[in-house]
């Protein structure tokens, strides 16, 4: 097969391809000249595969990265071993499905051995040089004469199974439920090299970060020439029975975190969420310009082979809290030097009353307080510093709009604003969760998603008093009760001479 040069197909615009057909009754080959396009529903067309409508669109695109987000059992697997049939007609290509375990990748390989092993005959072929189907064993391989491979793998283990020089297509089976490195480390770096293209079908599930950031970039224009996103219900399978979705509705209901996920193929992330309170219409305000008497907290969270990360809070008047401003860097490849020169370059106008830093690195501390960047050390404590960030989340009555805006009569507001332009924050906020959803081995609460922003939101929420107002539960009008009251107001008085 080749493509030829300054031909396009009148009907989708894409260029054609020559390629040779041999007839099974006669073994005589024939010339074809289509777009891949028509190759590919010429090929449906013989081995009798009738798509749905949602369903031919995704067949129709061309993109290098296709992310199909459907329900479960609703046809996206065996969508999927279709369309990369035409690769493995294509002579001289690698093929992979890669699952997290092998059975996972059983799905879509055993759709390609059906189509161009078992049935070959529809399409002309001849037998396969060798192959075999044996999951146990951990073999899945077809390889033909025309010197194309197709394989399943498993990414439990990808230093071992997914190293190779090059990857024409891959199909990733339920690619929510792999880490992000997989794609990111080893499979997109031998995609690029070939120019090769990648099919992502998965039900949606909330650990899957990674694969949501790529599926809403497959909607935006932007990213159209590399990402392309696609979603169908369980009607694109003829098999599914629908009263089964109508009964898991009902059980479940409309709203259910599981139902939305499963049986619509919804993305889901407030389940099992660190910080499920955040909502980013109430919490995420504007930027405006801070006023100058407003003092402000930095906070530093080092790493090299993680983000090196340092957030800035500004002080309201009334205790509230505003996210205003974030370095992050990713690479690992700039001297603590560099590091302290663009925070002192972002705090330059700053009123800077405190800043902080992570308690587990004391030499870095040193270290940027050799360029000029004086931190001290943070207090650590993780529970009681997520339930202070809770805290100041926290709808109440008595706290103040945002600054510049009137208060509304009867409505509550939080103590902690995010400015829109902190991507990186709101991200982590969003996708920080705890792992397996009860967030507990043991005794100890484990979480996932990053998490670098937010360790120095909890760093700064730790020095701040209570967002909530004080309630004597004393009884009013006795001696007691008044020296409370006193005492109360000595500390508010401490507090706001020091700025807290």
């Amino acid at each position: 097969m080749k493509y030829l040069d300054n031909r396009r197909c009148k009907k989708h615009g894409k260029s054609i391809i020559q390629y040779k057909l041999r007839d099974p009754n006669t073994n005589k080959e024939t010339e074809v000249r289509k777009c891949i396009i028509c190759w590919k529903f010429e090929i449906f067309d013989k081995i009798g595969y009738k798509c749905h409508p949602s369903v031919k669109r995704f067949h129709e695109s061309l993109a290098p990265v296709r992310i199909c987000s459907c329900p479960a059992r609703s046809s996206k697997s065996y969508s999927a071993g279709k369309d990369v049939l035409p690769n493995c007609l294509t002579p001289d290509t690698v093929n992979w499905a890669v699952g997290g375990v092998l059975e996972l990748a059983n799905k879509e390989f055993q759709e390609v051995f059906k189509d161009l092993v078992v049935n070959r005959d529809r399409l002309g072929l001849e037998a396969p040089v060798s192959y075999s189907t044996n999951v146990s064993s951990g073999n899945l391989y077809i390889k033909w004469s025309w010197g194309t491979i197709f394989q399943g793998k498993t990414s439990l283990i990808p230093d071992k199974s997914l190293l190779g020089d090059r990857l024409h297509s891959l199909i990733m089976s339920e690619g929510s439920r792999q880490p992000e490195g997989i794609m990111k480390i080893y499979l997109e770096p031998r995609l690029r090299a070939s120019y090769g293209t990648a099919i992502i079908p998965s039900t949606p599930y909330f650990g899957a970060q990674w694969m949501y950031e790529m599926y809403l970039k497959g909607y935006e224009a932007k990213w159209q020439h590399r990402y392309q996103s696609f979603k169908w219900g369980v009607e694109a399978n003829p098999d599914y029975p629908l009263e089964e979705l109508e009964e898991a509705r009902l059980e479940y209901g409309e709203d259910d975190p599981y139902f939305r996920e499963q049986y619509l193929g919804e993305w889901v992330f407030y389940a099992g969420s660190v910080y499920g309170t955040f909502d980013e219409d109430i919490h995420v305000i504007e930027p405006f310009e801070i006023p100058k008497h407003w003092r402000i907290i930095r906070c530093v969270d080092f790493g090299t082979q993680h983000p090196f990360a340092v957030l800035w809070v500004a002080v309201g008047p009334s205790n509230e809290l505003y996210c205003i401003r974030e370095y992050y860097h990713t690479t690992g490849q700039r001297s603590m030097e560099v590091h302290a020169e663009i925070i002192k370059e972002y705090s330059k106008n700053d009123n800077t009353y405190m800043s902080l830093a992570d308690p587990e690195a004391p030499q870095s501390i040193i270290d940027l307080r050799r360029y000029g960047v004086y931190c001290n050390p943070a207090k650590k404590a993780i529970i009681a510093g997520r339930q202070h960030v809770l805290d100041y989340m926290t709808l109440t009555p008595d706290a103040p709009a945002p600054h510049g805006q009137e208060k509304e009569k009867d409505k509550s507001y939080p103590r902690l604003y995010v400015f829109n332009n902190l991507e990186n924050l709101k991200r982590e906020i969003k996708f920080h969760r705890y792992r397996g959803m009860t967030g507990r081995q043991g005794e100890k609460e484990t979480t996932e998603g990053d998490d670098h922003l937010l360790d120095d939101l909890r760093y700064i929420c730790m020095t701040r008093p209570s967002p909530f107002s004080f309630k004597s539960i004393l009884p009013v009008n006795t001696f007691s009760y008044y020296r409370n009251k006193m005492t109360q107001n000595r500390i508010l008085k401490s507090m706001r001479r020091l700025g807290r």
